[in-house]
């Protein structure tokens, strides 16, 4: 190989800088050694599966009976029944209180996250990355302690050893970032816009979209087209374990394809303990021949540590336990 062509190969290994989902480093040594696929368990019992059709706005008429008498005192004339609610209020009203609760009481947590997305149409590998995640703070409007966040790819061997930080409001808005592997050594890191082309490759959100509180503030943000269907059809699913922990796990299933409807299905595992989601999946409509549909996107939080006590120090690349 000339030397021309190895330099050109080096450089396209910055348009490798593709970055994102995850959440947490510095784990254990045995959390790097053993990382396994996630186990998902849900076991369907019909006495304790939940199912809540969508109410039909225009029931079938029925027939009309005599008007009952007049009663006579005022006080006992049953008023208007209430609106029926919509089968994915009790998901929402999960996440809004999850959403609240980590806003109040989670300053940061470190994890391991398995990511999986499908990128134009190709389902991309699964990447498992170690993470501290700090959650903005605010008081009277203002950030008191902004957003940060720190990234280390473990796997696959292709992206082991990439590493990402960026912290809300210092450095331009900019994150840094370098490769790992072979180019890792080659490539010298670089300040990155999390919004931009390079950052963005192989991702479907940006490192500032990335956590638990955003997971919430997403599943909340995308309600209202959920809602605005008549076709969907909720499970709530108390005794799902993932990996072992307790779980309810919420699905939203769309039997029909309708127009601008995001998936086939979603599932959220809400970990009972932690009162967090520490699972999110979307998969697109099954084709003809397939029993279900494919991964559109999936986040897996492992491992998930609250309230480690991050600084400033976690999230800034001088720090002398990173490699940029």
């Amino acid at each position: 190989m000339t030397a021309i062509t190895a330099i050109r190969r080096s450089l396209m290994g910055i348009a490798c800088l593709s970055l994102l989902f995850a959440a947490t480093v510095h784990c254990r040594a045995q959390d790097r050694e053993n990382l396994e696929s996630p186990v998902y368990r849900v076991e369907r019992d019909d006495a304790t599966v939940q199912r809540v059709a969508l109410v039909d706005p225009n029931p079938p008429a029925k027939d009309v009976l005599p008007a009952p008498p007049a009663k006579q005192v005022l006080d006992e004339v049953p008023g208007p029944a209430p609106a029926p609610g919509h089968p994915l209020d009790t998901a929402l009203d999960q996440a809004t209180v999850a959403r609240d609760l980590i806003r109040a009481t989670i300053d940061d947590y470190e994890c391991i996250v398995v990511k999986q997305e499908a990128i134009d149409g190709e389902l991309l590998p699964r990447e498992f990355i170690a993470a501290k995640v700090r959650n903005r703070k605010t008081e009277n409007g203002e950030i008191k302690v902004p957003f940060g966040v720190y990234l280390n790819f473990l796997r696959p061997s292709s992206m082991k050893g990439r590493e990402v930080v960026f912290i809300e409001g210092k450095n331009n808005e900019k994150m840094m970032a370098h490769e790992g592997g072979f180019k890792g050594r080659l490539l010298p890191s670089v300040w990155l816009n999390p919004n931009g082309a390079l950052a963005m490759r192989g991702n479907r959100y940006p490192v500032t979209e990335l956590g638990v509180e955003n997971l919430c503030v997403r599943l909340l943000e995308r309600a209202p087209q959920m809602i605005s269907r008549e076709t969907c059809e909720v499970e709530m699913i108390p005794g799902a374990k993932l990996n072992g922990r307790i779980c309810t796990c919420f699905q939203v299933i769309h039997p029909i394809q309708v127009a601008g409807v995001v998936a086939h299905k979603i599932q959220v595992f809400h970990d009972d303990e932690y009162n967090i989601p520490v699972h999110y999946a979307a998969y697109d409509f099954p084709r003809e021949g397939e029993s279900q549909g494919q991964v559109l996107e999936s986040y897996t939080y492992l491992n998930v540590k609250l309230n480690v006590g991050l600084t400033d120090a976690d999230f800034d690349p001088e720090n002398p336990n990173y490699n940029f």
